[in-house]
């Protein structure tokens, strides 16, 4: 039987079998009606539709039902149900998802209630975010709804795939279209840059479109619903040492932007000698010193190697990157809202853990919804994305509505570094998703790699007719406002 046999006989079981709200952001509540599936879908039939709108009206209206409710327990029981109803979904398609996946979600969900979070506990995890986000409880439970629907999106768009036949290349994660969240709120990125200022930045550093220049926090805002249109596979892990090493000895004269910064401790033991000889003991760490240029001549070559020559392999975009890293939720960090030091490699840690970068994929709590690793910690890295910043400080066009409208000012010398925590990390000021910090293209020091590669348009699940490429010049995403 075909997968869409499968989906059609799995949304006509959820239709007629289980009671399920049809509206994106109405209460849960047993008291309210319920629609009636049969003149109306249900949102978890939505979430099998090759519509991307469909989807998107699924993914936001179940984490919106969770955002509604205004106790602890309608709240919990909101996102315990979800869960349980992805789970009966996932059963009735076939998708083969661990059952531990799901209790392991449900787990988290009971955890956080524990600490009687709405009641301004001061103990609680999550009371960090007080000050521009008091309800950041919830946003934690639908972490859980955000990693199930994750989950199964991808799982949907694989086994509809290599039920065609497709192959996807080793280590290679399939990223699902969706939407997400790009960006911060405005009290959201002050308190990031706070964090990040009190650890110690050179006045140098603050200079107008430098790393740490009040534009560059300034054009995160504001949260903005955006939608990528296209699945892509990326790289679960950055690229390492030994990757490098294997594209300079498949491209003699090449060396790598070896800066002056890491002749001193702890960075040394990360420098390449003459800028063509690994570190010894490094081979799986992080590779930082490309430039635009040979980060994108990098993920060209490892995306045919990868592959057997049948892709191409590319940089990801800014919005690509940040959906990767946070899923649909709007969550901070790639694995949820914790301000956790131990959840990656972070500079905060260096001492304590008695290294600089740490090995690629070594923090399993350092992994995105779609299972990227070190998307928090260790390295920045290069997306190919030019810079774009706010027209006036602070003005009423801050907004962004989309990254090529005439509200956002560009900035074509400039390319875009998203999260790692080096060089100058603070509170994990550096590590929100939504960080982006502006660098000449032609500069290469303390900057990672990660491969991507389109997914050519007949394993395509969700139908998009008007995107024919997933390059870095060709828009994948879209304001979803």
């Amino acid at each position: 039987m075909s997968l869409d046999a499968v989906l059609r006989r799995a949304t006509l079981a959820f239709a007629t079998g289980i009671a399920l709200l049809a509206g994106g952001t109405q209460n849960a509540n047993a008291s309210e009606p319920i629609i009636d599936a049969k003149k109306e879908p249900s949102l978890y039939e939505l979430l099998l539709s090759h519509d991307i709108s469909e989807r998107r009206h699924a993914i936001e209206g179940l984490l919106a039902t969770v955002q509604a409710q205004k106790t602890e327990y309608s709240v919990g029981k909101t996102a315990m149900d979800e869960i349980s109803n992805l789970q009966k979904l996932a059963k009735e398609t076939g998708l083969e998802i661990p059952a531990d996946f799901f209790k392991s979600q449900e787990a988290y969900v009971k955890s956080v209630l524990a600490e009687k979070p709405s009641s301004k506990n001061s103990k609680s995890r999550f009371a960090w975010a007080a000050e521009f986000n008091p309800t950041l409880w919830k946003d934690a439970v639908n972490t859980a709804v955000g990693n199930t629907l994750s989950r199964v999106i991808q799982t949907l768009e694989v086994k509809y795939a290599t039920d065609k036949g497709y192959v996807i290349p080793p280590d290679m994660v399939w990223i699902p279209a969706g939407p997400f969240i790009k960006g911060s709120d405005p009290k959201e990125l002050v308190y990031f840059k706070t964090q990040t200022l009190s650890a110690g930045v050179q006045p140098r550093w603050t200079e107008p479109l430098h790393a740490y220049s009040n534009i560059t926090w300034e054009s995160e805002a504001s949260r903005t619903p955006t939608i990528v249109l296209k699945s892509l596979l990326v790289y679960k892990y950055e690229l390492t040492n030994t990757m490098a090493g294997e594209y300079y000895s498949a491209h003699p004269g090449k060396k790598t932007a070896v800066g002056a910064n890491w002749t001193n401790a702890p960075q040394a033991p990360y420098a390449w000698k003459d800028g063509v000889v690994p570190p010894p003991g490094m081979d799986d760490r992080p590779f930082s010193f490309a430039n635009l240029y040979m980060a994108r001549d990098m993920a060209k070559f490892f995306g045919a190697k990868l592959s057997s020559g049948k892709l191409e392999g590319r940089l990801l975009t800014e919005d690509e990157w940040e959906y990767t890293a946070r899923g649909g939720d709007g969550r901070c960090f790639p694995w949820g809202n914790e301000l956790d030091l131990t959840k990656g490699a972070f500079r905060e840690t260096v001492k304590e853990r008695g290294e600089f970068l740490a090995k690629v994929g070594s923090f399993p709590g350092d992994v995105s919804p779609f299972g990227v690793y070190d998307m928090g910690g260790n390295i920045g890295e290069w997306v190919d994305t030019p810079f774009t910043g706010p027209l006036t400080p602070a003005s009423p066009s801050n907004s962004r509505t989309s990254d090529t409208t005439s509200d956002r000012m560009n900035y074509p010398d400039k390319y875009i570094i998203k999260a790692g925590a080096v060089p100058v990390s603070g509170g994990l000021g550096e590590s929100h998703s939504a960080r982006r910090v502006p660098m000449d293209p032609a500069q290469g020091d303390r900057v990672g790699v990660r491969i991507a590669m389109d997914i050519p348009p007949e394993f395509q699940y969700i139908l998009a007719p008007n995107i024919t490429s997933n390059s870095a010049q060709t828009s994948n995403t879209q304001s979803a406002k």
